[in-house]
């Protein structure tokens, strides 16, 4: 047994201990308490369905440049973002990071946010979640309304699903209290939702040409559009202008799927002032939100007896054409088999038909092409040896969901071609061989026959010839009349002539490398926006161009541009950027700017 003893203790050695115990917990909680991470502009007001909500990420203290990991799928909303800063501050040896997350809700009630994490070298900061509550706005219920129909009730899987959006929206009311987004007039001043059509890979439906008069201006998907125009409906008495489009959807991206959320919005105001500069002021501007009905498509899975060998997975309606590129050929020469399948139903995943080789001829390729509704497939043949060989005939097996729903072939008649063999005396002259793009737009019937298609006579050129003379005059006239107008709306309209100016202004701004790009460009979107330098600010700078049509990433662009500017002018801050990506941003402005006529 052991005596326990008393070990003395050195007091430079426990002070010692006691202050590296304190030095170690000092730098671990710095290390580990001093990270922050967090959303700015959180609130508990409720969030309007149909209205996009947005908070600022900000991650400080980092001890490495710290990156989002991607962003939580969740069915309530869509959740994006966008890189604001990602700094790194030489004084504390700290990184900083910003990022705007935006979230436009698409149910009601309660929605959750999940959690968002932010990566820094190994270690990851997590935020909290936390939920918004989404409510329905019934203030534009008594003037306006949007609906999505189906037009059938079920659809096969494989089919294209055709999708009805008509907007209806009380004439008068529109007329009188409705405000316009921004300068250029609309012919419906209302801006639909159409996230729902990217998230499903849905198409404007392709439709035959129609009077302009009968195409309305709106905004759809933060973009202008030109929706056709539909005869006016009566409900509950009241008359309502009726504007649609018509979109498609492969059956797949539906399949268990619904789409819900959808709203179209505007902005009105029913008490007004009468400015004697700018005309009628609307004193109390508001908001108003229309909501179509979720809808869920049924979509039903093809039949599982019947289903022929070569099946080529097609369902719609079918028609198979084919002809061959030469009727003649010799041995050693290769010909086209150019096979047209026509139909407005999906082609691009359409299994074309087999080419089976024969003694004496053989597949050296096959190529395939989508023209509109047309998928021309060519084959590519080789002749091995002399004779006449049948091809086909050629077979497309698929599903027709209109005759009786069930599966069909389609077949051609046999294309017949000859062989020569090289010592046949009739080999001369007897092979003529036929354009294969000819041929295939003779198929789809664009191209007259050969024998009709003579080369132009001197008479048909010297007749060209006397036309452009006697139209030169005019088109010199129409020119120099055009030019005299412009000088007089730059004389009367000094603010346009510096809008037009502005672009040529900047590129000979920006020639000098002395130059300060975020000045520059204040210039040039002072020109271009009519207002003065004093009004352009980087935080309501992205609203301002949106209310222009100005694309959402791009307005987003240029206002993070600015405040960076800004922040490098005068909060001592070193901004260098780079003056290509500058330049190539004001291009994509002024193209955008070209679009919208502003």
């Amino acid at each position: 047994m052991i005596d326990k003893a008393i070990i003395p203790l050195n007091p430079a050695w426990t002070k010692a201990c006691l202050w590296f115990s304190f030095v170690s917990g000092v730098v671990l909680a710095s290390t580990v308490f001093g990270q922050k991470l967090g959303l700015d502009g959180k609130n508990s007001q409720p969030v309007v369905l149909g209205t996009e909500v947005s908070w600022t990420l900000v991650a400080s203290e980092l001890e490495e440049k710290p990156t989002l990991g991607a962003l939580p799928r969740t069915s309530q909303g869509v959740l994006s973002q966008q890189q604001l800063e990602v700094s790194f501050s030489p004084r504390s040896a700290k990184w900083t990071g910003r990022w705007l997350i935006k979230f436009r809700p698409q149910v009601l009630g309660e929605v959750a946010i999940p959690a968002l994490t932010v990566h820094q070298g190994v270690g990851t900061l997590t935020t909290a979640p936390f939920s918004l509550r989404v409510i329905q706005d019934t203030q534009g219920r008594r003037h306006a309304f949007l609906e999505i129909k189906t037009q059938k009730s079920s659809y096969w899987l494989g089919e294209r699903v055709v999708l009805d959006v008509r907007f209806g929206f009380d004439v008068r009311y529109f007329d009188q209290f409705v405000l316009q987004p921004h300068r250029r007039p609309l012919d419906v001043p209302v801006r639909i939702d159409g996230e729902w059509v990217r998230r499903f890979d849905g198409q404007p439906t392709k439709s035959p040409l129609v009077d302009s008069r009968v195409l309305k201006s709106l905004v759809f998907d933060d973009q202008l559009v030109h929706w056709r125009e539909f005869p006016d409906e009566v409900r509950n008495g009241k008359t309502y202008g009726m504007v649609g489009q018509d979109f498609e959807f492969p059956s797949a991206k539906l399949l268990g799927r619904t789409i819900q959320g959808v709203s179209a919005g505007f902005r009105f105001a029913e008490e007004f002032q009468e400015d004697f500069i700018g005309g009628r002021i609307a004193s109390d501007p508001r908001d108003a939100f229309v909501y179509a009905q979720d809808i869920r498509i049924k979509i039903m899975a093809l039949p599982r007896r019947n289903v022929p060998e070569d099946f080529s997975g097609g369902v719609g309606d079918f028609e198979l054409k084919c002809d061959l590129s030469a009727d003649q050929v010799s041995v050693g020469d290769s010909f086209q088999l150019a096979l047209v399948i026509s139909s407005e139903a999906d082609l691009s995943s359409l299994q074309e038909p087999t080419f089976v080789d024969q003694p004496g001829l053989r597949l050296q390729g096959v190529r395939r092409r989508v023209v509109e509704d047309d998928l021309i497939v060519t084959y590519d043949v080789i002749a091995l040896s002399a004779g006449e060989y049948l091809i086909g005939p050629m077979k497309l097996s698929y599903f027709s969901p209109n005759d009786g729903a069930r599966y069909q072939t389609v077949t051609t008649n046999p294309c017949s071609v000859i062989v020569l063999g090289k010592d046949d005396p009739t080999r001369a002259g007897a092979v003529q061989q036929r354009g294969l793009e000819a041929k295939e737009d003779r198929i789809r019937g664009f191209l007259m026959p050969e024998d009709v298609q003579t080369k132009p006579s001197r008479e048909k050129l010297d007749f060209v010839v006397m036309v452009c003379l006697f139209l030169l005059p005019w088109a010199i006239g129409i020119v120099i009349f055009a030019r005299v107008k412009i000088w007089e709306r730059e004389r009367n309209e000094p603010s346009w002539a510096r809008s037009r100016r502005a672009y040529r202004l900047f590129k000979a701004r920006i020639a000098d490398r002395s130059c300060d790009l975020g000045i520059t460009l204040i210039e040039y979107l002072s020109a271009k926006m009519e207002v003065e330098e004093s009004q352009i600010h980087s935080k309501s700078l992205a609203l301002n161009l949106k209310a222009m049509s100005i694309a959402g990433d791009l307005a987003e662009e240029v206002a993070t541009f600015l405040e960076h500017a800004t922040f490098g002018r005068y909060g001592g801050r070193a901004f260098v950027p780079e003056r290509m990506s500058v330049e190539a941003m004001v291009k994509r402005l002024e193209n955008a700017f070209k679009e919208k006529r502003l």
